[in-house]
């Protein structure tokens, strides 16, 4: 774990800084331990998971604690001895759950902010997830752990039981897991970075009512669209037509005060012959004998005029201004999914949070296989402070997500 040969001495200032990150990892793990248990809600799976993470933080942050506090009071571990092998299993397998955990966290988050509706993010939220879960990240921590313990001796390094320096398995022990927990994390962060790019889609709402917003500005459009048609149809020469798609009804025929009665012909009275006057009854209801009323009498010669119906006023009305969006209240609580999505967005600064402390232990992992030698002092002391402050970061990530969650709780209550 340290890197440093048994016969290099460890500074007293590392080992005070070592008790110290560790001391204020217990107390991060405890708080996460602690704030589970008073918490109200315990059925979500995010929070069993950082249940998981706080257990696994406050056992190993214990486990440094008490063997930093032994090399400060100059009794370290004997070489081989039970205490030594025992905390050698227990550092182990505390840094082999938490990749586990830490992955599991990523996988969950992933599923349940692309893949909202899969078979895959609903059997997460069975009873019988954590359990299943737990039973994974527990059998593959301890199954190393126990192999590498009973095979290889164990002798003090700075405070941590751990395998000789120059072994191969010391240097292949915690850096398999944590490089693969790593590449899987930045590998799934890059996939759900790509997914909301190329959606347009915006990770945290900044309004709690975005769908009575998007209602209000699709009926803004309806309306608008309906105005830019009722002009055109207004305009066009086919106008004429109805509103229910019928040609409209033509103008009343001016009809005849006295409409000229057609006698009935006898089939059998032969026709009159030419030059012959037609009967008194014939030139009597004829069109030319018909007399209309006065005021309908037009003079010989005058132009007739062109009959019409009277105009009415056209009715001028205001054309359809757009309805304005309006303001999302302050005060309006976020609806589940909404809150949700948070939540499960807050849980990415784990894994985060995971891989930046990993990283400078991967990197002096990847120059020892390289420089097959020593590592480098200044990524040794870096590596075992990021890696003792694990508890810590955890805790303070849980006070800042419960925080959140309060506040977007009370956001939306009336004031008293």
């Amino acid at each position: 774990m340290s890197g440093l040969p048994p016969t290099a001495p460890f500074p007293r200032w590392a080992l005070a800084v070592d008790c110290t990150l560790s001391a204020l990892s217990v107390v991060g793990g405890l708080a996460i331990i602690v704030g589970y248990i008073c918490a109200s809600q315990k059925q979500h799976l995010r929070l069993k998971l950082i249940l998981g993470l706080g257990v696994t933080d406050f056992v190993q942050a214990l486990t440094t604690l008490t063997g930093t506090a032994l090399n400060l009071a100059g009794r370290p571990y004997v070489a081989n001895s039970s205490s030594c092998l025992g905390s050698s299993f227990v550092y182990q397998a505390c840094v082999i759950c938490n990749a586990c955990w830490t992955l599991a966290i990523t996988v969950v988050t992933f599923a349940s902010l692309l893949y909202p509706h899969s078979r895959t993010t609903v059997a997460f939220e069975s009873a019988w997830a954590f359990p299943i879960i737990t039973t994974i990240c527990v059998a593959v921590s301890i199954a190393p752990s126990i192999a590498v313990t009973v095979v290889y001796p164990m002798k003090d390094a700075a405070g941590v039981c751990w395998l000789a320096p120059n072994t191969l398995a010391s240097k292949l022990e915690l850096f398999i897991p944590r490089a693969a927990v790593l590449a899987v994390v930045i590998l799934l962060y890059l996939r759900m970075f790509i997914f909301f790019r190329r959606r347009d889609l915006h990770l945290l709402d900044t309004s709690s009512n975005s769908h009575a917003v998007e209602s209000t500005h699709h009926k803004r459009f309806s309306l608008a669209r309906l105005a830019s048609r009722r002009s055109r149809v207004e305009t066009h020469p086919l106008s004429q037509t109805s509103t229910n798609g019928f040609p409209a009804a033509a103008p009343p025929i001016r009809r005849l005060s006295a409409a000229p009665t057609i006698p009935a012909v006898d089939e059998e009275s032969p026709p009159p012959e030419d030059g012959e006057t037609p009967p008194e009854q014939v030139r009597k209801d004829s069109a030319a004998t018909v007399s209309f009323s006065d005021h309908d009498t037009v003079p010989f010669g005058a132009a007739a005029q062109p009959m019409s119906l009277p105009r009415l006023p056209k009715v001028e009305t205001p054309p359809l201004a757009p309805a304005p969006i309006p303001t999302p209240p302050r005060n309006v609580p976020l609806s589940p999914r909404q809150m949700n999505k948070r939540l499960s967005i807050l849980m990415m600064a784990y894994p985060v949070a995971y891989s930046a402390l990993v990283a400078v232990s991967v990197a002096r992992l990847i120059q020892q296989f390289a420089t097959g030698g020593r590592a480098n002092p200044g990524l040794l002391y870096s590596s075992r402070f990021l890696i003792f402050s694990q508890g810590l970061v955890d805790g303070i990530l849980y006070l800042a997500i419960q925080t959140a969650f309060r506040y977007w709780t009370r956001r939306g209550r009336p004031p008293r």
